[in-house]
């Protein structure tokens, strides 16, 4: 199998329309005066930010959340690669058509492209030649021979993360955090993991903080990190600083729920009401993901 050299345009073109898609994303953050809706305070979460700015803040949560997890499901059984790209375009077509800040799913796919680039090339370059196996050769790179299997598995799992990564934000980030863990409660999580969700992912923005405010600290009296043994031992000493504050801070966080009221399970502060267009968009995505992997089995890409 060649690969023409005019298909070397492809990457060209590739970086081109992410850079038009981004800036597309980007641009309702200048139309207020550079201005933008998120919060920026470190200590707070997150998560739930556009809750009640888009179409996906009003569908129920747990109908979201449980259709979410199954199309998700789906896409990672499913191998076909037109499949998995259309799934991938519906998925960023959502954001443009509900209003979703660029920003989140941006963030999300930096963390996550890095190592699919590097998880793909080792793949594909370091992939062995078997008797039986197709062989792509790049037409102005004669020497450089890959296999074709690999470049379609390495598709195909790069096609699935980037999908599930581009669902996270409508399932998490359209809802209030609290509003997500009771729902997760409602469905039948236990009452002490949606209590270490809940209240790990608060805290560890403040436990973060007071790491940072350490750091500065250290620097201000001429800490300088080098490689030698003074510095081993101040690390170690930062260590162990940060699990006692951290277990001073949780004691006082403790005491201060107990005060007011904490008994040991988190307070219904929202009542969940299913209507028939949760159901509704419940079933359309179930079905889309069900129908993606019917189409992979019937006609294998």
């Amino acid at each position: 199998m060649v690969i023409p050299f005019w298909c070397w345009a492809g990457f060209v073109i590739l970086p081109l329309f992410l850079a038009g898609f981004r800036y597309v994303l980007f641009k309702r953050r200048t139309e207020n005066g550079g201005t933008t809706d998120l919060i920026t305070d470190r200590a707070i979460p997150p998560a739930g930010l556009i809750a009640g700015k888009t179409f996906f803040s009003r569908w129920d949560a747990r109908c979201k959340i449980i259709s979410l997890v199954i199309f998700t499901f789906f896409v990672v059984i499913t191998d076909d690669l037109r499949v998995l790209l259309a799934e991938l375009l519906f998925t960023l077509l959502l954001f443009f058509i509900t209003r979703i800040p660029g920003e989140i799913l941006l963030k999300r796919l930096t963390a996550v492209v890095p190592f699919l680039f590097f998880l793909s090339f080792f793949l594909v370059v370091l992939s062995p030649h078997e008797g039986s196996s197709v062989r792509v050769i790049l037409e102005p790179l004669d020497p450089f021979v890959l296999n074709r299997d690999a470049l379609v598995i390495s598709a195909r799992i790069s096609l699935k993360a980037l999908i599930v990564v581009s669902v996270m934000p409508i399932m998490i980030d359209t809802s209030p955090y609290a509003v997500t863990i009771l729902a997760l409660k409602s469905i039948g999580v236990p009452e002490s993991v949606a209590q270490i969700l809940l209240l790990a992912y608060r805290y560890i923005f403040v436990f973060k903080d007071e790491a940072l405010r350490m750091y500065r600290a250290m620097l201000l009296r001429g800490f300088r990190p080098r490689s030698d043994l003074r510095t081993f031992r101040i690390s170690g000493n930062f260590l162990a600083m940060i699990f006692i504050r951290s277990y001073e801070r949780t004691q006082r966080i403790h005491d201060a729920m107990v005060a007011r009221g904490y008994r040991g399970k988190i307070p219904r502060v929202v009542s969940f009401k299913i209507s028939p267009m949760d159901i509704a968009m419940a079933v359309l995505w179930v079905c889309m993901g069900v129908a993606g992997w019917i189409w992979s089995l019937a006609t294998p890409f």
